[in-house]
């Protein structure tokens, strides 16, 4: 709204007898001013004059000028000369006053409150006393629209007139009546207004709960210890006398937040209630409640003016744009359907109404019927399967469907060899206390020990879980009647000439309380006698074998020694493979291998896919470890310790000789921006513990002896262990070739 009125007070007093009063009239007369200021466009600087005499019981307001228009055959037309300058910003009396206010001094001194705050009014008002801002309101309304016009010629009041600018507008001047021109009476009847479709029934003795009251026109009589604020009334009356107003009906809306709260929670339902437009007075909106929670059993309420069953209304304190109703669930156990309260706002002549459907709060119930799960013991049987039936059991009332899922997990048995996955969804109907939950267990022949696995009820609707998890203990029916036996290997590889043997390790679970006899299958191109010889086996042939575990014993050994030649061969394996026999069930069912590795008449010896002990020769050797944690020896004279990838294990070299053994790693798979057939660059190469430039690629730890390649040095890609040295080495640069 675009308005910008001034109203200049000026205290008639010659003998200075009412000083003490002329702050306080001033101060409230612009404080009335502000109130019409909120309701009218326009721009006006207004002359007030106020006086004092004894000869009014009270007090009287007016405009001091009005302006004859015409006579159009049946009414004089006026416009009021305050109006006129609100209107036009033309002030038609130049620097004379525009507005006169008379006061009888008396009721300046013993009637009226003057407000510490006339712009708010937020102080107590006495119950014995007149709210002087709104008797300023009321006269300055008579100097504005609704009684107390001058006849420009006589100085008397007009009789009939119109409105200049609405000439359907009538008013009785001798009644200070507003009439209408669709008006069929004056008294006891609607008069309709204008602006905003507002009825008014007058009556011509204003008394307690006549609707003229709370309005300024008709001579209104105050009443002590009560405010009186501008109503929609007045404003229509304003427009229709031809002030230029604008409609401030505030619009309310209504929202809500949290939309739903736990019965037994520590959150509230937050009704918030908003207005828009003119916030300058005091507001009453009413609702309409309506819902399956019941105030005062359900929930109590906190901020309405009034509340009950079906209705409610709250009040914005005048310059308040908003205002909360606060619904608090009350606690119970009580176990029952979700509850709804619904606010609708009402209709009012006061105002618009924004928020036009239903805003409803839900109170969820918390209150439960629970589910436990009982545990299961049985036997697993030695084949097929049987259920394990667990049972679901509700406790406490229901009012609804409930639902849960549930599923197995594993604890020391397994899915899929002991019990058979099993999840899904359980329907309990409202009159069900009880479901069952079958898992399959698969039996078998296999002494072990007893085994567990759960059943886990979760995402419960309508129910709380008390007891979620179910215990199945799967008992060993199954007798010790045989071991099992597994066969593992030390070293994948061994080069001819090396002290190391390889150990085959027969291992057997189960019971160890009697000796056992186990065979197995020789097979390879080592040739038994020439090749190796074996110790530990009871029986060894070159195609046969066995051995035995002695009582007690859950491990038996068969080495197989390696026989040094000087004769250039090629490499010789010797392979063992378990069979069957008395007693035991075979766990290893493929063979295993050993290599001999020849290291006659070559200085190039490559390792297997797995573990392998490699011995160089006197001369110059090209050892390859290849997959595995190998353990190389390259003897005397320098060796090539040769690395085809980074990720092939970490190899013990024992006897690596800086300045002259060699480092040899392959640039296109090592990367890391290596220089193919040279060696490395000297700030490649970094004694310590990690990468500390960007350049550094490989890292040697001289107290433990580890070689690490980092690919970016103090980039992200951490680096990767391929080797052990000695420690304490003078490993140079010179000492790493790139192939």
């Amino acid at each position: 709204m675009s308005s910008n009125l001034v109203f200049n007070t000026t205290i008639n007093d010659p003998s200075n007898t009412f000083t003490a009063y002329y702050t306080a009239i001033q101060s409230h007369v612009e404080a009335a001013g502000s109130y019409w200021g909120n309701y009218l466009q326009g721009n006006a600087s207004l002359e007030v004059i106020v006086n004092f005499t004894n000869s009014i019981p009270r007090a009287t307001g007016g405009s001091v000028t009005s302006s004859f228009v015409r006579n159009n055959g049946t009414f004089n037309v006026f416009e009021q000369g305050a109006a006129a300058e609100i209107r036009t910003g033309n002030d038609p009396n130049g620097i004379d006053p525009d507005i006169e206010i008379n006061f009888n001094p008396d009721y300046i001194i013993n009637e009226l409150w003057f407000d510490n705050n006339p712009f708010t009014r937020i102080s107590s008002l006495p119950s014995d006393k007149t709210d002087a801002v709104s008797i300023f309101i009321h006269e300055l309304g008579h100097a504005l629209a609704f009684s107390g016009w001058r006849d420009v010629f006589n100085g008397t009041f007009p009789g009939d007139y119109q409105s200049s600018f609405d000439e359907k507008t009538i008013f009785d001047g001798s009644n200070f009546f507003f009439v209408g021109s669709q008006a069929t009476s004056i008294y006891g009847s609607p008069v309709p207004l204008t602006y905003g479709n507002i009825f008014h029934v007058g009556n011509n003795l204003p008394r307690p709960g006549s609707d003229l009251i709370p309005d300024l026109m008709n001579g209104v009589v105050y009443y002590r210890g009560n405010r009186y604020s501008i109503s929609p009334l007045d404003v229509a009356i304003l427009a229709d006398s031809g002030l230029p107003v604008v409609s401030t009906q505030p619009v309310i809306s209504l929202t809500i937040s949290p939309s739903s709260v736990l019965e037994n929670g520590n959150s509230n339902l937050i009704y918030t209630f908003t207005r828009t437009g003119s916030l300058t007075n005091p507001l009453t909106v009413n609702f309409g409640i309506t819902g399956t929670a019941t105030v005062s059993i359900d929930y109590s309420q906190t901020g309405a003016t009034s509340f009950n069953a079906t209705t409610g209304s709250i009040t914005f304190a005048a310059n308040s744009a908003t205002k909360t109703l606060t619904i608090d669930p009350t606690g119970d156990t009580v176990i029952e359907t979700n509850e709804i309260i619904s606010l609708t706002l009402a209709s009012n002549s006061n105002y618009t109404i924004g928020t036009t459907t239903a805003v409803t709060g839900t109170i969820t119930n918390d209150d439960f019927p629970t589910l436990s799960i009982n545990d299961v013991t049985l036997t697993e049987g030695n084949s097929g399967t049987k259920n394990a039936t667990f049972t679901v059991i509700r406790t406490g009332t229901a009012i609804q469907p409930i639902t849960v899922s549930y599923g197995t997990a594993n604890g020391t048995a397994i899915s899929g060899s002991d019990y058979t996955n099993t999840s899904g969804t359980l329907t309990f109907a409202i009159n069900e206390t009880t479901k069952t939950i079958n898992v399959p267990i698969i039996g078998d022949t296999t002494v072990e020990s007893n085994e567990t696995f759960f059943v886990n009820l979760i995402n419960p609707t309508n129910a709380t879980l008390a007891d979620a998890q179910g215990l199945g203990t799967i008992t060993n029916d199954d007798t010790a009647t045989q071991n099992n036996v597994t066969l593992a290997l030390d070293y994948s590889g061994i080069s001819e000439n090396s002290s190391t043997n390889f150990i085959y390790t027969f291992i057997r679970t189960g019971s160890l309380t009697n000796s056992l006899v186990v065979n197995f299958n020789v097979a390879g191109g080592a040739t038994l006698s020439t090749d190796y010889v074996q110790t530990g086996a009871t029986s060894f042939t070159s195609t046969t074998g066995r051995v035995t575990f002695a009582a007690g014993a859950s491990n038996a050994n068969v080495v197989i020694n390696p026989t040094g030649d000087t004769t250039l061969e090629l490499n010789e394996t010797v392979s063992l493979k378990l069979t069957t026999g008395t007693g035991y069930a075979v766990g290893t069912s493929s063979a295993v291998s050993a290599t001999i590795i020849n290291d006659d008449g070559t200085r190039r010896q490559v390792g297997t896919s797995a573990r392998d002990v490699i011995l160089g020769t006197n001369k110059t050797d090209v050892i390859i470890g290849g997959l595995g944690n190998d353990i190389l020896t390259g003897g005397i004279n320098g060796d090539l310790f040769t690395f085809q990838n980074t990720n092939e294990g970490i190899d013990r070299i024992t006897d690596f000789t800086a300045g002259d053994d060699l480092i040899v790693v392959k640039g296109s798979t090592f990367s890391g921006g290596l220089i193919s057939g040279d060696n490395i660059t000297p700030n490649q190469l970094l004694i310590g513990t990690s990468a500390t430039t960007a350049t550094h690629r490989f890292i040697y730890n001289a107290a433990t002896g580890a070689l690490s390649f980092d690919r970016d040095g103090t980039g992200a890609t951490a680096a990767i262990q391929f080797a052990t040295l000695n420690t304490g080495l003078a490993l140079k640069f010179e000492d790493i070739f790139v192939s």
